[in-house]
This record gives structure tokens, sequence and C-alpha cells, in this order.
């Protein structure tokens, strides 16, 4: 098995950060690498969808877990191995711990993982970071007066920048 963890820290609840998360089918709309995500079914366990890249490649993916707004896994099939992702969501005082885990596994796993591993981790990075960003301007939105209210403004609504940091 190949394993390689990374952390992200943002002031965003859980469940701003689920939301887009959850939403498969609106990853296009925040993430430009993705050309489109066809659904068999809504997202729950074991659903399957495939995201298809500008690249023109398109991938099957598994929905191996799915626990509102804590987890979500998937898994993908290389030949004689299986790319497992999962994103786990901790509430903090002050927001939100993001652990994102890419574990290859099966018999050729000491294979694809080293090859493959590091473009996927890199890609994995990029996607959180433009979720974050989806999430806290949908944050935002909520936030947002309706026509017509009063609007105020204040320093301690300035949010802070989320950190990654990377474990192997």
């Amino acid at each position: 098995m190949w394993t390689y963890d990374f952390f992200q820290e943002t002031d965003l609840p859980p469940d701003c950060v689920w939301a887009p998360l959850s939403e498969i089918e609106s990853w296009p709309a925040f993430d430009s690498k993705i050309r489109k995500i066809e659904m068999m079914r809504p997202p729950s366990e074991g659903a399957i969808y495939y995201l298809e890249a500008f690249s023109g490649k398109r991938h099957r993916r598994r929905i191996a877990g799915f626990f509102a707004p804590s987890r979500f896994e998937d898994v993908s099939r290389l030949p004689l191995a299986r790319v497992h992702t999962t994103y786990s969501l901790f509430q903090r005082p002050r927001g939100t711990f993001i652990n994102v885990r890419v574990e290859y596994r099966g018999f050729l796993s000491l294979v694809w993982g080293p090859i493959l591993g590091p473009l996927y981790v890199k890609r994995l990075t990029r996607f959180t970071s433009l979720l974050l960003d989806h999430a806290r301007s949908l944050q935002q939105l909520e936030k947002s007066p309706a026509i017509g209210e009063s609007v105020s403004s204040s320093p301690e609504e300035a949010s802070p920048k989320d950190e990654v940091s990377a474990a192997t």
C-alpha cells in the first residue's frame, strides 16, 4: 500500500465545507479542470459517478463512504490496484481541520502509488483549495443582506487564509 496524507485548516465550519464537497455534480462550477460529472444516482454510499476531465479522460468512481458532515470517501480502479481518497472533516473551536488521505491498495499499489500518487495529490491539493474558496463564497452569499436590508461592515468579518500542511 502507498499512502499520503495532507491537512488543511480553515475557519469555515464543517457544514460549510461539506455542502460543496457532497454536491458532486457542482464540482465543475468551481474546478475548471473538470468538464462534467455524471451521477448514476444521488450521492450516497455505493453510488457510482463519472468524472470527465478537460483532458478527455473519464474516470469511474464509487462512493465508499458518505457521512455528513464528516467524511467522504471514493474509490477508483487501476490495473491490479485501487485508489481510495478520503476527506475527513473535524470540528475545531475556530473552524474545521481537514485530513485528505490517498491510499493506493492492491497488488501493484507500490508501483502505481509512487508513479501516479504525487500528481494526484497535487491535483487534490488544488481541488481542496478551490473547494474551500467556493465554500467561502457560498457562506458569504448566505450572509449577504436581502434587497432592502441595511448593510454593516466590521473588521472581524475578514477571513483568515486557509493553511495547508502535508505528511507521508
